[in-house]
């Protein structure tokens, strides 16, 4: 019952009766004493652990110790909770057995920031490289010869693709690793590599462009998804219509144009969802039409430019390339 939200710090003794089914409200009981502000040198935790002939049936004990042990591992720790079998341990930041794509990238914030404070020279540098910027590198076991890297921008999207004999769009991860390069390491010259090079950012600019064209294609799909909504909500529109005098026919109209400009997908949602439900329960046309009236006041109102959205394509500009030879 005081396992959450109570604070227990002038305590220093926890006895569980129990062994929850939920491991962490055993972590979470301890932390009801285990506080700022806790005076005591030590905690002492005490367990009653499951009846031998009860545990054989439901091995309670065995799956709290390893849910337990997975939190260990997992995260981190540098006390027992549950048993004496558990096995503990602190991790470090960057720990390099426990490691994700969020410790690759505040490495290399690390590294940025480093660069900065100690050689800005270097940093501005870099920073200032015209686009186009080009080089040849020796190859490594990572960027094989024969393999062309190029990042590529445009207000659309950006993108990194390694070309080869095929092409294949990398993660920003996965490029910051190939364009990697230690502070003494010097461009070769491209020699008869030129060519391979203007072909290979080449075939990436096409594959960014293919690229491009489908996600256009899928958001279209969406769009077209909602299309069908507001075909649902003006069909809906039409056939209350009738129901009401004059003046409820005019608001019927102005929310009928406004859900066919397709300028507020919200709006076809919410007459689709009074359409759902005045076929399960219907209403009287004098509750309906306050719904409409309320619709009206809300989305009845100079459209802006930025309330639609459009799917452009548009041409990429070659950030920074290098090929492996």
């Amino acid at each position: 019952m005081l396992a959450e939200g109570v604070n227990l710090h002038r305590a220093n003794v926890i006895v569980n009766y129990d062994s929850p089914w939920n491991a962490t409200r055993l972590m979470q009981r301890i932390g009801r004493v285990n506080r700022i502000g806790s005076t005591a040198n030590a905690i002492h935790n005490y367990m009653f652990y499951p009846s031998d002939p009860g545990d054989a049936i439901i091995s309670l004990k065995k799956n709290s110790l390893i849910k337990l042990q997975s939190f260990h591992s997992a995260l981190g720790e540098d006390t027992r909770i549950y048993s004496h079998d558990e096995m503990v341990h602190e991790f470090k930041l960057f720990n390099a057995d426990v490691r994700d794509e969020t410790d690759r990238s505040l490495e290399l914030l690390s590294e940025v920031r480093a660069l900065h404070e100690t050689n800005s020279a270097l940093y501005r540098k870099i920073k200032q490289l015209p686009p186009k910027s080009r080089c040849a590198r020796l190859a490594t076991q990572a960027a094989p010869s024969s393999h062309t890297i190029s990042y590529l921008s445009s207000p659309y999207k950006k993108a990194y693709y390694l070309v080869s004999d095929t092409t294949r769009e990398l993660s920003f991860l996965e490029a910051a690793d190939l364009f990697h390069a230690e502070p003494d390491e010097k461009s070769v010259p491209f020699g008869d590599s030129l060519q391979l090079h203007y072909e290979q950012v080449q075939k990436a600019l096409a594959q960014y462009t293919l690229d491009q064209q489908s996600e256009a294609q899928e958001e279209k799909l969406k769009i077209g998804s909602k299309d069908n909504d507001a075909k649902k909500a003006a069909a809906f529109l039409r056939e209350i219509r009738p129901l009401f005098d004059d003046e409820g026919r005019h608001t019927v109209d102005r929310l009928k144009q406004i859900v066919e400009r397709g300028t507020y997908n919200q709006l076809a949602d919410a007459l689709n969802r009074i359409s759902k439900k005045q076929k399960k329960e219907p209403s009287p046309s004098i509750k309906i039409l306050e719904q409409l009236e309320e619709l009206d006041k809300r989305y009845s109102q100079p459209e802006t430019p930025t309330a639609t959205k459009q799917v452009a394509l548009t041409t990429a500009d070659i950030i920074l390339s290098e090929t492996f030879i």
